[in-house]
């Protein structure tokens, strides 16, 4: 979902279909659907730690099938206990 947002927000139909088909065959990339389990999870977590509702249900997925990390960039997720937070800047080299 967001990932999408600025192009088509911007009319952007070849970026959209340029980020549809990576992502649809990218190695090892799973969409899932959300179901009550994982709305309740993203409850939780939005309730912890005053997360926005795009980060809590990614989260909350990762936590229902069993993922033990969340890369991110995101420095405000940190926090979280439940998934151990991995910082992709931690890992980048530093120009």
């Amino acid at each position: 979902m967001e990932i999408l947002v600025k192009p088509k927000a911007e009319g952007n139909r070849e970026a959209v279909r340029d980020y549809e088909f990576f992502l649809s065959t990218f190695p090892h990339l799973s969409f899932l659907a959300m179901g009550l389990e994982v709305a309740r999870q993203a409850a939780d977590l939005r309730a912890a730690y005053r997360l926005r509702p795009p980060e809590a249900i990614q989260m909350a997925t990762a936590l229902v099938h069993g993922a033990t990390a969340f890369l991110t960039n995101d420095k405000k997720l940190k926090p979280v206990n439940e998934l151990k937070v991995l910082i992709l800047d931690d890992w980048l080299p530093v120009d």
